[in-house]
């Protein structure tokens, strides 16, 4: 279960920058509730939530595989892929979230590459064809 605790420790340590970052831009804008009118306090709210939605599924995942005793190389990329994912989709939102922009693009793509890996690997598992 190392790559999953692993993974969950830098998850966490986003999810902590993402709720710092949300908070200095309330402070900021002064708005306690909602995001107000201010489209850099929606996208720090929304880089935190995004990834407040993913993770729990994506490390229940990661865990399966690695309890399932799945490669360990596809494993780690799934943390490494989805960390480094999250981290680009963060940065997306929260600098340019007025418009389309690589990094969002990236961490969408890549949350997305894990989800699907993730969930047919363990399903194939599950079933006995991994």
């Amino acid at each position: 279960m190392t790559v999953t605790f692993i993974t969950a420790g830098f998850i966490g340590l986003l999810l902590s920058v993402t709720a710092v970052q949300t908070g200095r831009m309330r402070g900021k804008t002064k708005t306690l509730l909602g995001e107000g009118d201010d489209i850099y306090l929606l996208g720090a709210i929304r880089a935190h939530a995004n990834l407040t939605e993913y993770a729990p599924i994506i490390l229940i995942l990661i865990g399966a595989a690695e309890y399932m005793q799945m490669n360990h190389l596809f494993v780690q990329s799934m943390g490494a892929v989805f960390v480094l994912a999250r981290a680009c989709h963060a940065v997306g939102l929260i600098k340019y979230p007025d418009r389309t922009n690589a990094w969002r693009a990236i961490g969408a793509l890549g949350t997305m590459l894990v989800l699907l890996a993730g969930s047919v690997s363990v399903l194939l598992g599950a079933y006995g064809i991994l």
